[in-house]
């Protein structure tokens, strides 16, 4: 068991995030201009934040200016355009805080063009380390068919999601724990291609940065981030196989998920990339509902996502109804595993391939004997 208890997030929330900058002179007015219900907007976001909740009320939000960057002034007019297309509205809930005495920013903004069925959704949040962020969050933007947006940045983008984490200069001081604060933009199904898959990566990866980068300004919390890198290669859905599960060396496929399952064959989604902040491996029987998620987790800035999950046995290992975390000290600093279940996948075939995953990986990495119990 760990020795240490985690903070709560009532402690955490004794501490301050960075004030927003707030604009001035020609830049006030411009903020202003076009938005004759900031107030009323302003007020009424401030109380569903502040109990976790967004609405979204197009007659009362304030409406973007057909000159001006769009989404909190952070995002240009031009990738709006490339995002949504030309003919775009873009609807924001202001950033603010979600609570007097958490000092949290948060903000959602809605890119819709008349043409298209799917808006694009941006959103500067804190994740949290309690409730639905250390499943919900994972299924969204954690997922196999995320790779890493390059050196330098700590987010991930597929054809239809992307994220990246703000700086820790935009954490409140003394917290080192705490879920960073992260920048996102999603449209369509997680699982959904729109149109040119490599285009859309491409774009949605400088779209996140560029939005990110004018999160950064505001708050005046960061230097400004790097450019997206080169990206990996999409992954692609295979057949389960005898051996490798996973492509983690000595992990073999249980003979119950050998050959045909209720609706076809069994699949897997795995990225194995070089990027070292997430690896993960989906099995799936309909080839795009993962039914079992496997993550390694290096970075360190994403394990306090789980710190709230219970641990038993020996180890710093849990299993609790769909979510199982093992923690381990490996050659490289500290590794979180996670294994993510539908609710009709079986639970013993859960403990079963993530015990071979956690003994896998954990050989991989170099981890000081990652065994998960046999037993509760």
């Amino acid at each position: 068991m760990r020795d240490e208890t985690p903070p709560t997030m009532a402690d955490a929330d004794e501490d301050t995030a960075p004030e927003a900058k707030e604009p001035s002179g020609g830049r006030l007015r411009r903020w202003l201009r076009g938005r004759p219900g900031a107030a009323l907007a302003g007020s009424l976001a401030g109380a569903l934040l502040a109990g976790g909740l967004v609405a979204w009320q197009t007659d009362s939000l304030p409406l973007a200016s057909r000159e001006e960057p769009v989404c909190w002034d952070a995002l240009p007019r031009d990738t709006a355009a490339e995002l949504s297309g030309e003919d775009f509205e873009a609807h924001e809930l202001p950033l603010a805080y979600s609570g007097m005495q958490s000092q949290r920013f948060l903000g959602e903004c809605r890119i819709e063009d008349r043409r298209h069925l799917s808006p694009v959704v941006a959103s500067v949040r804190e994740l949290a380390s309690s409730g639905l962020d250390s499943r919900e969050w994972p299924a969204e933007f954690l997922n196999a068919r995320m790779v890493p947006l390059g050196e330098g940045l700590t987010g991930m983008v597929s054809p239809v999601r992307a994220w990246v984490a703000l700086p820790k200069d935009c954490q409140p001081d003394g917290i080192l724990i705490r879920p960073p604060k992260v920048v996102s933009l999603s449209r369509g199904y997680a699982y959904t291609d729109i149109g040119s898959a490599e285009e859309n990566r491409e774009l949605l990866a400088r779209a996140v940065v560029e939005l990110a980068n004018g999160v950064l300004e505001r708050f005046d919390c960061g230097d400004p981030l790097p450019a997206p890198g080169r990206l990996e290669a999409i992954p692609e859905f295979e057949k389960l196989p005898r051996d490798e599960l996973c492509r983690a060396e000595g992990m073999r496929t249980p003979e119950s998920l050998r050959g045909e399952g209720r609706h076809g064959s069994r699949l897997q989604l795995v990225r194995t990339g070089t990027d070292g902040a997430v690896r993960t491996c989906e099995l799936s029987v309909h080839g795009d509902v993962a039914e079992l998620r496997l993550l390694t987790i290096e970075e360190p800035r994403l394990a306090p996502l789980y710190w709230h999950a219970e641990r038993f046995g020996e180890g710093d290992e849990s299993y609790r109804r769909d979510l199982g975390v093992f923690d381990a000290k490996c050659q490289d600093g500290d590794v979180t595993f996670v294994a993510q279940r539908a609710d009709d996948f079986d639970p013993a075939l859960t403990r079963e391939l993530f015990t071979a995953y956690v003994t896998a990986e954990g050989r991989r990495l170099g981890c000081d004997q990652p065994r998960v119990a046999a037993e509760e």
